[in-house]
């Protein structure tokens, strides 16, 4: 008896092609990493990792072989590598997992540092790795097994991934990992939003950005930084959307927003972020520098500081915890990641 089987170890079904990786003269890409990912194609990109510096290779693949794209991730994350998509290009699947490795190490200290990100209308698509069997019959158990095992080791390739981190560098947070293993081989997790962009800690650069900041723009700053790094985990959530719904509905109804003179900066206080203390909460303080939009990497100031419900004072701030997030954090999380006017 015959029987009809086909394994998949993939990302994504594509063409027995494998992806060309060449040197551009482009004012953002030093190389390109171009078509489907397939066995050796990790070769290719181990040469590129030589400069204190850094070099930026953008991506642009819907996917292919996991366990290259996790080869391809381990020469990026140890080599020195930049990683990009840009704007109309996309970097799908296994691709996602290569895109993850992007990070310089320098300093005298040899300190890491991320270096990914996206540009608005790029398309970077996460889902969980297919596994197909074929249907036509019934299959003996020595070809059910190796497809278990084979299911083994994908997921165990992504965890190995999520385990990845140095000097505060996370590759893949937990968020992130969770909507990788909750979204089917036929769907895809795309970062559409800024607020999936925030949770999933992708950066996001060449947004459009407001000349002044509004308050709604201020406490943006605050709701981003606040979902992101100070929020527990939901298991139940499915989305980026519904841990900002729970920042945004507080525990007390006391949130008021309201901006502060300031000389040379943008500023305002949002309250009502979570406390582990019965009738306390969390206050956020955000200051923005007037001439943010002269400097490429802008940063805000957050002071986060606990104070009694309905008491708040000065001296409170005395205790605070200081942060800085990029200014690209005042875009509201609804902001769709669509790509800019011509």
């Amino acid at each position: 008896m015959k029987y009809l089987f086909a394994l998949c170890f993939t990302f994504l079904a594509t063409p027995l092609l494998s992806a060309n990786v060449f040197a551009v003269d482009h004012p953002v890409c030093d190389y390109r990493l171009e078509g489907p990912i397939e066995d050796g194609d990790a070769t290719q990109v181990a040469p590129l990792s030589s400069t204190y510096d850094g070099v930026v290779l953008c991506l642009n693949s819907p996917g292919g072989s996991l366990i290259e794209g996790r080869k391809i991730f381990d020469v990026i994350w140890d080599g020195n590598i930049k990683t990009r998509v840009l704007a109309e290009e996309r970097c799908e699947s296994a691709c996602a997992l290569a895109f993850l490795g992007g990070s310089i190490n320098t300093g005298t200290a040899n300190i890491r540092f991320q270096q990914r990100a996206i540009e608005p209308g790029a398309r970077l698509g996460f889902h969980a790795p297919s596994l197909n069997l074929q249907s036509g019959g019934s299959y003996p158990a020595a070809l059910v097994n190796n497809a278990f095992e084979t299911a083994l080791t994908s997921a165990e390739q992504i965890f190995a991934i999520n385990l990845h981190e140095e000097h505060g560098v996370i590759a893949m947070n937990n968020f992130l990992y969770q909507r990788i293993l909750t979204t089917r081989p036929e769907s895809m997790y795309y970062i559409s939003t800024i607020g999936d962009a925030v949770m999933a800690n992708i950066e996001v650069v060449g947004a459009e950005l407001p000349e002044t900041p509004a308050l709604e723009n201020l406490t943006a700053l605050c709701d981003n930084f606040w979902a992101a790094n100070k929020q527990a985990a939901r298991p139940d959530y499915t989305s980026a959307a519904q841990y900002f719904k729970e920042v945004r509905q507080g525990v007390y109804g006391t949130r008021n927003p309201k901006e502060i003179p300031e000389p040379d900066a943008f500023a305002a206080k949002v309250g009502d972020y979570y406390s582990s203390a019965k009738f306390w909460e969390n206050g956020c303080l955000v200051k923005v520098d007037h001439d943010f939009r002269n400097y490429s990497e802008a940063e805000a100031q957050l002071e986060i500081y606990e104070f009694q419900t309905g008491n708040e004072t000065p001296e409170d701030l005395d205790y605070s915890e200081s942060f800085t997030v990029p200014v690209w954090h005042m875009l509201t999380p609804e902001t769709q990641l669509t790509p800019l006017s011509p």
